[in-house]
Protein backbone atom coordinates (compact mmCIF):
# COMPACT_ATOMS: atom_id res chain seq x y z
CA UNK A 1 0.00 0.00 0.00
CA UNK A 2 2.05 2.96 1.22
CA UNK A 3 1.28 6.67 1.30
CA UNK A 4 1.03 8.89 -1.76
CA UNK A 5 0.81 12.61 -2.21
CA UNK A 6 -2.85 13.67 -1.89
CA UNK A 7 -4.29 14.85 -5.19
CA UNK A 8 -7.52 16.82 -5.65
CA UNK A 9 -9.58 14.81 -8.14
CA UNK A 10 -12.56 15.73 -10.30
CA UNK A 11 -15.87 14.85 -8.68
CA UNK A 12 -19.60 14.72 -9.20
CA UNK A 13 -21.29 17.11 -6.77
CA UNK A 14 -24.10 15.92 -4.52
CA UNK A 15 -26.33 18.76 -3.32
CA UNK A 16 -29.15 18.65 -0.77
CA UNK A 17 -31.75 21.39 -0.36
CA UNK A 18 -33.88 21.45 2.79
CA UNK A 19 -36.94 23.65 3.21
CA UNK A 20 -40.43 23.55 4.71
CA UNK A 21 -43.28 23.04 2.27
CA UNK A 22 -43.39 26.05 -0.06
CA UNK A 23 -39.81 27.04 0.71
CA UNK A 24 -38.58 26.74 -2.87
CA UNK A 25 -36.36 23.66 -2.70
CA UNK A 26 -37.59 22.29 -6.06
CA UNK A 27 -37.32 25.62 -7.84
CA UNK A 28 -33.89 26.34 -6.36
CA UNK A 29 -32.62 22.90 -7.37
CA UNK A 30 -33.81 23.46 -10.93
CA UNK A 31 -32.06 26.82 -11.13
CA UNK A 32 -28.74 25.46 -9.87
CA UNK A 33 -28.99 22.29 -12.01
CA UNK A 34 -29.77 24.41 -15.08
CA UNK A 35 -26.70 26.57 -14.54
CA UNK A 36 -24.57 23.47 -14.09
CA UNK A 37 -25.99 21.97 -17.29
CA UNK A 38 -25.28 25.14 -19.26
CA UNK A 39 -21.66 25.14 -18.13
CA UNK A 40 -21.35 21.40 -18.67
CA UNK A 41 -22.54 21.76 -22.28
CA UNK A 42 -19.48 23.91 -22.98
CA UNK A 43 -17.14 21.15 -21.81
CA UNK A 44 -15.66 19.30 -24.78
CA UNK A 45 -14.64 16.39 -22.55
CA UNK A 46 -18.19 15.22 -21.85
CA UNK A 47 -20.64 13.43 -24.10
CA UNK A 48 -23.90 15.42 -24.26
CA UNK A 49 -27.10 13.93 -25.69
CA UNK A 50 -26.52 16.04 -28.78
CA UNK A 51 -24.34 18.97 -29.74
CA UNK A 52 -24.23 21.59 -26.98
CA UNK A 53 -27.04 19.90 -25.03
CA UNK A 54 -26.91 18.37 -21.56
CA UNK A 55 -30.20 17.00 -20.25
CA UNK A 56 -31.50 17.08 -16.66
CA UNK A 57 -33.38 14.06 -15.30
CA UNK A 58 -36.09 14.94 -12.77
CA UNK A 59 -37.37 12.16 -10.48
CA UNK A 60 -40.60 13.29 -8.81
CA UNK A 61 -42.29 11.78 -5.74
CA UNK A 62 -44.42 14.84 -5.00
CA UNK A 63 -47.57 13.81 -6.85
CA UNK A 64 -46.78 15.51 -10.14
CA UNK A 65 -45.62 18.81 -8.66
CA UNK A 66 -42.33 18.36 -10.46
CA UNK A 67 -44.10 19.48 -13.65
CA UNK A 68 -45.02 22.88 -12.21
CA UNK A 69 -41.91 24.54 -13.62
CA UNK A 70 -41.78 22.84 -17.02
CA UNK A 71 -42.53 26.15 -18.74
CA UNK A 72 -39.53 27.80 -17.05
CA UNK A 73 -36.89 25.08 -17.20
CA UNK A 74 -35.87 22.35 -19.64
CA UNK A 75 -35.76 18.88 -18.08
CA UNK A 76 -36.90 15.29 -18.59
CA UNK A 77 -39.44 14.00 -16.09
CA UNK A 78 -40.23 10.72 -14.34
CA UNK A 79 -42.73 10.20 -11.52
CA UNK A 80 -42.45 7.40 -9.00
CA UNK A 81 -45.40 6.52 -6.78
CA UNK A 82 -45.82 4.72 -3.49
CA UNK A 83 -44.66 2.46 -2.04
CA UNK A 84 -41.55 4.64 -1.77
CA UNK A 85 -39.11 1.83 -1.08
CA UNK A 86 -35.34 2.41 -1.21
CA UNK A 87 -35.18 0.04 -4.17
CA UNK A 88 -37.66 2.09 -6.19
CA UNK A 89 -35.46 5.16 -5.78
CA UNK A 90 -32.35 3.16 -6.69
CA UNK A 91 -34.02 1.82 -9.84
CA UNK A 92 -35.00 5.34 -10.92
CA UNK A 93 -31.48 6.68 -10.38
CA UNK A 94 -29.94 3.75 -12.25
CA UNK A 95 -32.41 4.21 -15.10
CA UNK A 96 -31.31 7.84 -15.39
CA UNK A 97 -27.64 6.79 -15.42
CA UNK A 98 -28.41 4.04 -17.94
CA UNK A 99 -30.09 6.61 -20.19
CA UNK A 100 -27.00 8.81 -20.16
CA UNK A 101 -28.07 11.58 -17.76
CA UNK A 102 -25.27 13.21 -15.80
CA UNK A 103 -27.49 15.65 -13.87
CA UNK A 104 -30.31 14.24 -11.73
CA UNK A 105 -32.82 15.91 -9.41
CA UNK A 106 -34.54 13.65 -6.86
CA UNK A 107 -37.55 15.49 -5.42
CA UNK A 108 -37.88 14.45 -2.69
CA UNK A 109 -35.94 11.85 -0.74
CA UNK A 110 -38.14 12.43 2.31
CA UNK A 111 -40.61 9.83 1.05
CA UNK A 112 -37.92 7.11 1.07
CA UNK A 113 -37.72 7.60 4.83
CA UNK A 114 -41.10 8.84 6.05
CA UNK A 115 -43.44 8.32 3.09
CA UNK A 116 -45.93 5.59 2.33
CA UNK A 117 -43.92 2.39 1.97
CA UNK A 118 -40.74 4.16 3.11
CA UNK A 119 -38.30 2.88 5.71
CA UNK A 120 -40.28 3.95 8.79
CA UNK A 121 -43.43 2.27 7.50
CA UNK A 122 -41.52 -0.85 6.44
CA UNK A 123 -40.21 -1.26 9.99
CA UNK A 124 -43.62 -0.48 11.50
CA UNK A 125 -45.32 -3.15 9.39
CA UNK A 126 -42.78 -5.90 10.10
CA UNK A 127 -43.95 -8.61 12.52
CA UNK A 128 -42.44 -8.86 15.98
CA UNK A 129 -41.63 -6.37 18.71
CA UNK A 130 -37.83 -6.26 18.51
CA UNK A 131 -37.15 -3.00 16.64
CA UNK A 132 -33.40 -3.65 16.72
CA UNK A 133 -33.87 -6.81 14.64
CA UNK A 134 -36.21 -4.97 12.28
CA UNK A 135 -33.77 -2.12 11.67
CA UNK A 136 -30.98 -4.64 11.07
CA UNK A 137 -32.94 -5.65 7.96
CA UNK A 138 -34.05 -2.20 6.81
CA UNK A 139 -30.90 -0.13 7.47
CA UNK A 140 -28.84 -1.93 4.78
CA UNK A 141 -31.60 -1.16 2.27
CA UNK A 142 -31.55 2.52 3.23
CA UNK A 143 -27.75 2.60 3.07
CA UNK A 144 -27.83 1.21 -0.48
CA UNK A 145 -30.14 4.07 -1.44
CA UNK A 146 -27.75 6.66 0.03
CA UNK A 147 -24.85 4.92 -1.72
CA UNK A 148 -26.72 5.08 -5.03
CA UNK A 149 -26.80 8.87 -4.69
CA UNK A 150 -23.22 9.28 -3.51
CA UNK A 151 -21.50 6.83 -5.87
CA UNK A 152 -23.44 7.43 -9.08
CA UNK A 153 -21.44 9.08 -11.90
CA UNK A 154 -23.76 12.08 -12.02
CA UNK A 155 -24.32 15.42 -10.35
CA UNK A 156 -27.29 14.78 -8.06
CA UNK A 157 -29.61 17.28 -6.38
CA UNK A 158 -31.77 15.83 -3.60
CA UNK A 159 -34.56 17.78 -1.95
CA UNK A 160 -35.58 17.11 1.65
CA UNK A 161 -38.79 18.32 3.21
CA UNK A 162 -38.10 20.50 6.22
CA UNK A 163 -39.46 19.82 9.68
CA UNK A 164 -41.95 22.57 10.38
CA UNK A 165 -42.63 24.19 13.74
CA UNK A 166 -44.61 27.26 14.68
CA UNK A 167 -43.09 29.76 17.11
CA UNK A 168 -44.49 33.02 18.41
CA UNK A 169 -42.62 36.03 17.13
CA UNK A 170 -43.01 39.57 18.43
CA UNK A 171 -44.36 41.97 15.82
CA UNK A 172 -45.00 45.50 17.11
CA UNK A 173 -45.91 44.16 20.50
CA UNK A 174 -48.11 41.38 19.15
CA UNK A 175 -47.29 37.68 19.26
CA UNK A 176 -47.48 36.43 15.68
CA UNK A 177 -47.07 32.74 14.78
CA UNK A 178 -44.26 31.98 12.32
CA UNK A 179 -43.39 28.65 10.70
CA UNK A 180 -39.67 27.77 10.91
CA UNK A 181 -37.63 24.81 9.70
CA UNK A 182 -35.97 22.37 12.10
CA UNK A 183 -33.82 20.30 9.76
CA UNK A 184 -34.95 17.73 7.24
CA UNK A 185 -37.34 14.79 7.34
CA UNK A 186 -34.87 12.00 6.65
CA UNK A 187 -32.62 9.79 8.72
CA UNK A 188 -30.58 11.76 11.25
CA UNK A 189 -27.38 13.28 9.83
CA UNK A 190 -28.33 12.50 6.21
CA UNK A 191 -27.58 16.13 5.29
CA UNK A 192 -23.90 15.60 6.15
CA UNK A 193 -23.50 13.02 3.37
CA UNK A 194 -23.63 15.70 0.65
CA UNK A 195 -21.02 17.94 -0.93
CA UNK A 196 -23.20 20.95 -0.11
CA UNK A 197 -26.37 21.14 1.97
CA UNK A 198 -28.59 24.21 1.82
CA UNK A 199 -31.29 25.22 4.27
CA UNK A 200 -33.78 27.52 2.54
CA UNK A 201 -35.94 30.00 4.42
CA UNK A 202 -39.63 29.53 3.68
CA UNK A 203 -40.51 33.23 3.52
CA UNK A 204 -37.46 34.81 1.87
CA UNK A 205 -36.18 31.75 -0.07
CA UNK A 206 -32.68 32.74 1.08
CA UNK A 207 -30.31 29.76 1.17
CA UNK A 208 -27.73 29.11 3.86
CA UNK A 209 -25.10 26.39 3.41
CA UNK A 210 -25.03 24.35 6.61
CA UNK A 211 -22.41 22.04 5.11
CA UNK A 212 -20.08 23.10 2.31
CA UNK A 213 -17.07 21.11 1.13
CA UNK A 214 -16.62 23.53 -1.77
CA UNK A 215 -16.20 26.69 0.37
CA UNK A 216 -18.11 28.51 -2.37
CA UNK A 217 -21.06 29.38 -0.15
CA UNK A 218 -19.44 30.20 3.17
CA UNK A 219 -20.95 33.34 4.76
CA UNK A 220 -23.32 33.74 1.79
CA UNK A 221 -27.01 34.26 2.37
CA UNK A 222 -28.67 34.60 -1.03
CA UNK A 223 -31.25 32.97 -3.26
CA UNK A 224 -29.81 30.12 -5.31
CA UNK A 225 -29.42 30.87 -9.02
CA UNK A 226 -27.99 29.42 -12.23
CA UNK A 227 -24.70 31.14 -11.40
CA UNK A 228 -24.30 28.85 -8.40
CA UNK A 229 -24.58 25.83 -10.71
CA UNK A 230 -21.89 27.29 -12.95
CA UNK A 231 -19.57 27.76 -9.96
CA UNK A 232 -20.28 24.25 -8.70
CA UNK A 233 -19.37 22.73 -12.06
CA UNK A 234 -16.13 24.69 -12.19
CA UNK A 235 -15.26 23.55 -8.68
CA UNK A 236 -16.12 19.92 -9.45
CA UNK A 237 -13.82 19.95 -12.48
CA UNK A 238 -10.96 21.95 -11.00
CA UNK A 239 -9.24 18.80 -9.79
CA UNK A 240 -7.06 16.42 -11.78
CA UNK A 241 -6.92 12.69 -12.07
CA UNK A 242 -4.09 11.16 -10.15
CA UNK A 243 -2.27 10.02 -13.28
CA UNK A 244 -2.34 13.61 -14.58
CA UNK A 245 -0.28 14.89 -11.66
CA UNK A 246 3.39 15.06 -12.62
CA UNK A 247 4.67 15.02 -9.06
CA UNK A 248 2.63 11.94 -8.25
CA UNK A 249 3.96 10.27 -11.40
CA UNK A 250 7.55 10.88 -10.29
CA UNK A 251 6.97 9.72 -6.73
CA UNK A 252 5.30 6.51 -7.88
CA UNK A 253 7.59 5.75 -10.82
CA UNK A 254 7.80 2.08 -11.76
CA UNK A 255 9.87 0.53 -14.50
CA UNK A 256 7.53 0.70 -17.51
CA UNK A 257 8.84 -2.61 -18.80
CA UNK A 258 7.27 -4.38 -15.81
CA UNK A 259 3.95 -2.60 -15.51
CA UNK A 260 0.60 -4.05 -16.46
CA UNK A 261 0.04 -1.01 -18.66
CA UNK A 262 3.19 -1.84 -20.63
CA UNK A 263 1.92 -5.35 -21.18
CA UNK A 264 -1.30 -3.88 -22.55
CA UNK A 265 0.68 -1.89 -25.10
CA UNK A 266 2.00 -5.12 -26.58
CA UNK A 267 -1.54 -6.32 -27.13
CA UNK A 268 -3.07 -4.75 -30.27
CA UNK A 269 -6.57 -4.94 -28.79
CA UNK A 270 -5.36 -4.04 -25.30
CA UNK A 271 -7.17 -7.14 -24.03
CA UNK A 272 -6.25 -8.55 -20.64
CA UNK A 273 -6.90 -11.95 -19.14
CA UNK A 274 -5.26 -11.71 -15.72
CA UNK A 275 -4.20 -8.47 -14.11
CA UNK A 276 -2.46 -7.04 -11.06
CA UNK A 277 -4.38 -3.79 -11.47
CA UNK A 278 -6.62 -2.82 -8.57
CA UNK A 279 -10.31 -2.06 -8.98
CA UNK A 280 -9.80 1.72 -8.88
CA UNK A 281 -7.31 1.64 -11.75
CA UNK A 282 -9.54 -0.66 -13.81
CA UNK A 283 -12.49 1.70 -13.31
CA UNK A 284 -10.35 4.64 -14.45
CA UNK A 285 -9.27 2.72 -17.57
CA UNK A 286 -12.87 1.80 -18.35
CA UNK A 287 -13.98 5.41 -17.92
CA UNK A 288 -11.20 6.81 -20.10
CA UNK A 289 -12.01 4.36 -22.90
CA UNK A 290 -15.77 4.87 -22.58
CA UNK A 291 -15.32 8.63 -23.04
CA UNK A 292 -14.05 8.04 -26.58
CA UNK A 293 -17.14 6.10 -27.67
CA UNK A 294 -19.82 7.57 -29.89
CA UNK A 295 -23.32 8.03 -28.48
CA UNK A 296 -24.52 4.79 -30.09
CA UNK A 297 -21.55 2.83 -28.82
CA UNK A 298 -22.01 4.28 -25.33
CA UNK A 299 -25.57 2.92 -25.32
CA UNK A 300 -24.23 -0.46 -26.45
CA UNK A 301 -21.62 -0.40 -23.69
CA UNK A 302 -24.19 0.49 -21.01
CA UNK A 303 -26.27 -2.54 -22.07
CA UNK A 304 -23.16 -4.72 -21.75
CA UNK A 305 -22.43 -3.33 -18.28
CA UNK A 306 -25.94 -4.18 -17.11
CA UNK A 307 -25.61 -7.68 -18.56
CA UNK A 308 -22.34 -8.29 -16.69
CA UNK A 309 -23.15 -6.58 -13.37
CA UNK A 310 -26.92 -6.44 -13.23
CA UNK A 311 -26.70 -2.66 -12.89
CA UNK A 312 -25.10 0.19 -14.84
CA UNK A 313 -22.93 2.04 -12.33
CA UNK A 314 -19.68 0.04 -12.51
CA UNK A 315 -18.12 2.39 -9.93
CA UNK A 316 -20.06 0.40 -7.32
CA UNK A 317 -18.34 -2.84 -8.36
CA UNK A 318 -15.02 -4.00 -6.86
CA UNK A 319 -14.93 -7.45 -8.47
CA UNK A 320 -11.63 -7.56 -10.40
CA UNK A 321 -12.81 -10.28 -12.80
CA UNK A 322 -15.98 -8.42 -13.73
CA UNK A 323 -14.15 -5.11 -14.14
CA UNK A 324 -11.55 -6.83 -16.32
CA UNK A 325 -14.39 -8.22 -18.42
CA UNK A 326 -15.86 -4.72 -18.80
CA UNK A 327 -12.48 -3.32 -19.81
CA UNK A 328 -12.18 -5.95 -22.53
CA UNK A 329 -15.73 -5.24 -23.69
CA UNK A 330 -15.13 -1.51 -24.06
CA UNK A 331 -11.97 -2.31 -26.03
CA UNK A 332 -13.97 -4.56 -28.37
CA UNK A 333 -16.67 -1.93 -28.87
CA UNK A 334 -14.04 0.61 -29.92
Amino acid sequence: MGFKKAVREKVFVKVATIAPSGGGKSYSSLRVATGLAQEMAKDSNIKPFSKNEVRIAYIDTEGGRGKYYADEFDYDYMEIKHPYTPEKYIDAIEEAIDSGYQIIIVDSITHEWAGKGGCLEIVSNMPGSNTFVKWNKVTPRHNKFIDAILSSPAHIFATIRGKDKYVLEDNDGKAVPKKIGLGGVQRDDTEYEYTVTFNIDKDTHIAEATKDNTHLFENKFEKLTEKDGLELYKWANSGVKENENEETKKENFINPNTTEEAKLEDNPKNQIEETDLDSKTLKELITENAKTLSDEKQKEFRKSIKKVLGFVNYNKCDDIDKLTNLYNIVQDIQ
